[in-house]
């Protein structure tokens, strides 16, 4: 079963509450309000320190370059030997760096050269110690198979043992058998009768 709630409303307390609403919406407007004050006030005040020091950058700027106008003189003779001095200064150091780099490169393309004939030596060395060594070897090969080759084609003296004189034969070579190709048959082509 349902209840019915009873609602007492009272006139002054619904003002009293809508009111209470209102303040509290005012209220924080007014702090929004306050806060962004306080922000505008800050950035002002930095923006002007900042400006401040810039101006104050710039008139030292100014009077430096001021008085290095006042320093340099407008006289033609003046400027020419000034223009002058530069460029001799200028000169002499390009002449030096120069000779600097050209000492360099001279003394980079001499240790170059001596690496390259150090290495032609070392490598020309090699050689001729490969090359003695297997020339050494190559003629006791050539000398063994000329033992072995004079052993087995000169016997040595034949003796006589009935009268007659037997020489010695060569054993004939050994040949290797002969493999017997097998030929493959292509297959017949039939030819189709043109229509």
């Amino acid at each position: 079963m349902a209840t019915k709630t009873k609602f007492d409303l009272n006139v002054s307390d619904l003002k009293a509450e809508a009111q209470r609403g209102l303040h509290a919406g005012v209220g924080a407007a007014d702090l929004a309000l306050e806060t962004v004050r306080e922000y505008v006030s800050e950035a002002q005040k930095k923006a002007q320190k900042r400006f401040e020091a810039a101006q104050k950058d710039a008139q030292k700027a100014l009077a430096t370059a001021q008085k290095s106008v006042k320093d340099f003189e407008f006289q033609p003779k003046a400027l020419r030997s000034q223009a002058t001095t530069v460029v001799t200064s200028r000169v002499d150091e390009l002449s030096k760096d120069a000779k600097a780099r050209r000492t360099a490169i001279e003394k980079r393309v001499s240790d170059l050269q001596n690496d390259a004939q150090k290495f032609v030596t070392v490598n020309v060395e090699t050689a001729t110690g490969t090359f003695d060594k297997l020339a050494k070897r190559g003629e006791k090969v050539v000398k063994r198979i000329r033992k072995e080759t004079s052993a087995t084609v000169d016997p040595g003296p034949v003796k006589k043992s009935t009268g007659t004189t037997t020489t010695a034969k060569k054993a004939p070579a050994k040949k290797a058998p002969a493999k017997k190709a097998t030929a493959k048959k292509a297959p017949a082509k039939k030819a189709t009768a043109a229509k």
